[in-house]
């Protein structure tokens, strides 16, 4: 009779709770939200949350309004309506993005999380006032040794926005003795594809005009350079993150890196 009683309780307060049972978030790879996303955006209601390195951010100018969040399965870009988001979300802090109410979808061929698009856009950009809500930096660690060391030749089997490290790269002699990026007729430097090659295969890589570095010249020894998996204007391309190249010769390697250079 005891436990018909509180049986009973139970049910009565459950009926009359607005909330219910309280739902604990659960943890998702970035690679399995691939299976709830689709062509148009969609709604996640599910609470759900990824956590992964900040492999890309505004740091150099490099990616503005957006991080790119990659877990070691996969990667993901949360779009953000802010210019400043290396102040808050540093490039490389390990990071919880809580992805309840935000829209997840494709935008060519890469996963981009945000909230509800107001045009024919994949997603809008997370206001500022809600930006930590949704992104929670957990620890403000500088670490590159999650890149997926890769050829050029590996490209077509890696995912959109994966962070990777290529070595023995050279600017194709087409190009060689220019800056980064070109200028336009009112002298900015605008965003620019250069080609690389590996002296087996050659791709795009994709520059930035507002970078930090577009103004200066790319090494002319081979380098390895540190980039995201990125798509410009419907060509696969690298994005380098955090203008991190090792100069590489017979004897030594030296690191020229940007990150000094400011948030």
């Amino acid at each position: 009779m005891r436990a018909i009683v509180l049986l009973c309780s139970l049910l009565l307060v459950l009926a009359c709770s607005k909330t219910g049972i309280e739902v604990v978030p659960r943890h998702i790879s970035i690679a399995s939200l691939h299976v709830k996303a689709s062509s148009t955006p969609r709604l996640l209601a599910e609470d759900l949350y990824v956590e992964g390195c900040v492999v890309a951010n505004d740091k150099l100018r490099e990616v503005e309004r957006a991080i790119v969040v990659d877990d070691g399965t996969a990667a993901l870009r949360v779009e953000l309506d802010t210019y400043n988001i290396n102040s808050t979300i540093p490039l490389f802090s390990k990071v919880r993005v809580s992805l309840s109410s935000l829209y997840v979808g494709y935008d060519y061929g890469a996963l981009t999380a945000g909230v509800k698009p107001t045009d024919d856009g994949v997603v809008d950009p997370i206001p500022v006032r809600d930006m930590m809500r949704y992104v929670e930096v957990l620890l403000d660690v500088e670490d590159v040794s999650m890149a997926r060391r890769c050829t050029i030749s590996d490209i077509g089997s890696v995912a959109p926005l994966s962070y990777l490290c290529i070595d023995n790269l050279r600017i194709v002699a087409a190009e060689q003795g220019r800056t980064w990026c070109d200028r336009d007729t009112t002298g900015h430097y605008v965003t620019t594809v250069r080609h690389v090659t590996d002296l087996r295969d050659t791709m795009s890589v994709v520059i930035a005009g507002r970078c930090r570095y577009a103004a200066e010249y790319p090494p002319t020894m081979p380098f390895r350079c540190y980039a995201i998996l990125d798509n410009y204007a419907g060509e696969v391309a690298l994005r380098p993150t955090n203008y991190q190249i090792v100069v590489m010769d017979d004897d030594t390697q030296s690191v020229k890196n940007r990150s000094d250079q400011g948030s």
